[in-house]
């Protein structure tokens, strides 16, 4: 996936300013997808120059003029080519897996102690999925021009709330894990 296509797709919603995408992407996506401000910017231009999105320029009372973009028809037509697409399947890169790998050079009190911060992450994690899916059912599924939106934002949520709720499962495993290591009498470096 390329950063264009997470782009189109929020503004296909609407015309919308580049700092607003940025929040959007914060807020729904970042889990998963993230991007930065100059980021976004840059694939903008780059997408208008494309003809996949228009710019119009609206007066500030600030220093500088607000840039509203909207999706051209050209700009649909990419977007539902892509969602029509096979999703293709990605490397993931977890730090803290990496560190787990490698956890044997230190003891294994720190090892637990890890796992415990890691769980502490993943609940606040969770508790965030849990909140947005409770906001969209509140704002979004009720309203009848946005029934389809919301359920497929909701269906994303739940894989993070799932994802999240077996991760914390999976660090309570390796916690035991090391403990019944430890109490079967192996050395403890």
């Amino acid at each position: 996936m390329s950063l264009k296509h997470a782009l189109l797709g929020f503004l296909n919603y609407g015309g919308i300013t580049g700092y607003q995408l940025k929040k959007f992407f914060d807020h729904s996506v970042s889990d998963f997808w993230s991007a930065s401000l100059s980021q976004i910017y840059v694939t903008l231009n780059k997408m208008c120059e494309d003809k996949l999105v228009t710019v119009k320029e609206i007066e500030s009372s600030s220093a500088m003029n607000k840039k509203i973009y909207y999706i051209t028809d050209k700009g649909k037509k990419e977007l539902v080519d892509w969602l029509r697409e096979p999703a293709k399947i990605e490397k993931i890169r977890i730090e803290f897996l990496v560190k787990l790998y490698f956890s044997s050079n230190i003891n294994t009190e720190e090892a637990i102690v890890q796992l415990e911060k890691l769980i502490g992450v993943l609940k606040m994690r969770l508790q965030y999925y849990k909140k947005w899916v409770k906001h969209i059912e509140k704002e979004h599924l009720l309203k009848e021009n946005m029934k389809k939106e919301a359920l497929f934002w909701r269906l994303t949520c739940s894989y993070g709330i799932m994802v999240r709720e077996n991760s914390i499962e999976w660090c309570e495993e390796c916690i035991e894990e090391i403990k019944k290591f430890n109490l079967e009498g192996f050395k403890n470096e």
